[in-house]
């Protein structure tokens, strides 16, 4: 590992806001760290942290999780809020393909999935994060009703995943694909502009969003 990165890594393991899936510890004090809040909501790949620390400056009322595997990213992010001094937000090293050992049961409001790799290869399916076995383990993640948005600049994957959710029967959708900008300027989906989106737009790309939540009677 070269030295900058270690570096980050340590920076990130002596950080308040981050917690590691290896660490036992740590592990122990996330879980209670969440059950003190009656909301949580996760961004699953949260590189950065930019859209999880946007979303806990703009909702005080929540607690925020970030969640992903690259620790030098995550001590970018747990930098950023400790630098604003902010007290909902937190940071956790984990593979999101386990997130459901991890976190209790229909413990999580809603989760956010800004532009994850969309994996266009077929053979690569199911390491979408919107493929129906993450889906089934966001399943147990969430709160009855609880929310999964979306939010990508690959129309392929935003349909992949409207695909996905129309088989899962414990899902339904609330917004359709559409275009980010058409949504109203203050919903949470156009928060803030990651460095990918900037990125994305930049090239003149689209970016996409829809989001479905957790039912429990399909017939609903």
């Amino acid at each position: 590992m070269a030295r900058s990165k270690q570096k980050k890594f340590a920076d990130f393991d002596k950080s308040k806001y981050a917690f590691d899936y290896k660490n036992e510890t740590q592990l122990k004090l996330l879980k209670e760290a969440l059950a003190k809040w009656d909301s949580v909501v996760v961004e699953l790949g949260c590189g950065k942290g930019a859209y999880t620390i946007a979303l806990a400056e703009k909702n005080q009322d929540g607690l925020f999780l970030g969640v992903d595997i690259q620790g030098e990213r995550l001590a970018f992010a747990c930098k950023v809020a400790e630098d604003k001094k902010l007290s909902n937000c937190r940071f956790f090293r984990a593979p999101i393909q386990r997130i459901d050992e991890f976190l209790e049961p229909s413990s999580i409001d809603s989760i956010w999935l800004t532009f994850p790799d969309p994996f266009p290869r077929l053979r690569q399916a199911k390491r979408r994060l919107t493929s129906l076995g993450l889906l089934q383990k966001y399943k147990e993640i969430l709160e009855n009703e609880g929310i999964i948005h979306l939010k990508t600049d690959s129309f392929e994957l935003a349909n992949f995943t409207k695909e996905q959710i129309d088989k899962a029967n414990y899902l339904k959708a609330i917004t359709d694909i559409c275009n980010v900008d058409s949504l109203p300027p203050d919903h949470e989906a156009r928060l803030v502009q990651t460095d990918f989106e900037k990125k994305h737009r930049s090239k003149g790309a689209t970016i996409y969003y829809l989001s479905a939540r957790l039912i429990e009677d399909p017939a609903q």
